[in-house]
């Protein structure tokens, strides 16, 4: 396993729970020595996201971890109460850093978090939709870098790693997967204009893997935020589909036995956000896949995001 990775994850929390068990996933994973968070931030309208976010990271005992989210009212979310499932609640009844401060911009928090890392010891992780990405390509130099955000990723970010795309091309299931579809636009231009190491870990992967049943059953709803999420999300179901939480886990621990990786290639994205993956020794993409079965997956993740935070340390 590589040295400790430097993590900044952009999330739709909100529209799915997984979010939350990605956040679970990844704290742990500092726990256990092999992760730090430099930065999280929220990529829809919803300010509840950043609460929620922020709420998260107070339970695995993680209160100071800069947390942004995005300053417009249009974009990811608008006009969608789907959005605050689970968010509005936590945000109104769980603590967190926002209760008696603003929340930043989420740009600014990226931009500042990058100028202290090291170069190229990062690795953006991406479990929503890519416009605070395309945002932060196209930010202009500030008061915390001299460099543009094109520039500023290129020297500080090591790999880009999304939960995006469905790659099943000729397939009865081959469509325009979420993440990609909600902002088609800024998925293109991230993928047009990344020039580092791009993985998408594509919907395909996550979706036979369900985990959340033992937070929804045995998780304490009144400290637990993570299992608190699930419940309001999906209790009759008893569970949910892992996409951001196998993307977050491979994102840090790499393959590990669990996963699979393609040769390096192209990923492209067509006007309608259909994915496309095409071999290329000269391209620096790639897509992975399961390796193991999805119930052995599960059982590991299920571990993981069942562990308190006084076991974890």
């Amino acid at each position: 396993m590589d040295r400790l990775k430097n993590v900044i994850l952009d999330t739709d929390i909100g529209p799915d729970c997984d979010d939350t068990g990605a956040l679970a996933v990844l704290n742990k994973l500092c726990d256990f020595g092999e992760a730090k968070i430099l930065a999280i931030g929220n990529c829809t309208v919803h300010p509840e996201g950043a609460c929620c976010i922020d709420a998260v990271n107070w339970y695995y005992g993680r209160p100071g971890i800069p947390v942004g989210t995005l300053k417009s009212s249009e974009g990811p979310g608008k006009n969608d109460e789907g959005y605050l499932k689970y968010n509005r609640y936590i945000a109104e009844n769980f603590e967190h850093s926002f209760k008696h401060t603003l929340i930043p911009d989420v740009i600014a928090v990226y931009r500042e978090a990058l100028e202290k890392a090291e170069d190229e010891s990062v690795v953006l992780i991406t479990i929503g939709m890519l416009n605070n990405i395309k945002n932060l390509m196209q930010s202009e130099p500030d008061g915390y870098s001299a460099l543009t955000g094109l520039e500023l990723i290129e020297k500080k970010v090591k790999k880009l790693v999304c939960m995006a795309g469905n790659f099943r091309s000729g397939q009865p299931d081959f469509f325009s997967e979420f993440n990609i579809n909600v902002d088609i636009e800024s998925a293109r231009y991230v993928v047009a204009n990344y020039k580092g190491e791009l993985v998408f870990c594509p919907y395909e992967m996550g979706y036979p893997i369900i985990t959340g049943g033992r937070l929804i059953s045995m998780g304490d709803m009144k400290k637990n935020p993570v299992a608190k999420a699930y419940q309001l999300y999906c209790a009759e179901t008893g569970g949910r589909n892992s996409w951001d939480l196998v993307t977050v886990y491979y994102a840090v621990r790499g393959t590990h036995g669990l996963f699979k990786e393609s040769k390096k290639g192209n990923i492209t994205i067509d006007e309608n956000g259909y994915t496309y993956f095409r071999e290329d020794a000269s391209g620096k993409h790639m897509i992975t896949a399961n390796k193991v079965s999805p119930v052995e997956i599960a059982q590991i993740i299920e571990d993981i995001i069942n562990l308190t935070p006084e076991l974890a340390r």
